[in-house]
């Protein structure tokens, strides 16, 4: 699965992605490939259970790196 998205970090540096991960990835390996074991879609933690595809991450979503994202309004 392709995935474009954009990661911001603690300090509010934002950092577009443009991945190419398994079809059965799970959030836990989207983690590890962004280098964080905590994600967040919007202001929401996303278990590392869930496969990415039940996660609600998608294409052009803003995940936050052990914080929640910034709001995009």
């Amino acid at each position: 699965m392709k995935l474009t998205l954009t990661t911001a970090d603690v300090d509010g540096r934002q950092v577009d992605h443009l991945l190419d991960l398994p079809e059965d990835a799970t959030v836990a390996d989207l983690g590890e490939a962004l280098q964080s074991p905590r994600l967040y879609l919007g202001d929401r933690p996303v278990s590392p259970d869930l496969s990415v595809a039940a996660s609600g991450i998608r294409t052009g979503a803003v995940l936050g790196l052990g914080t929640p994202a910034p709001s995009s309004t």
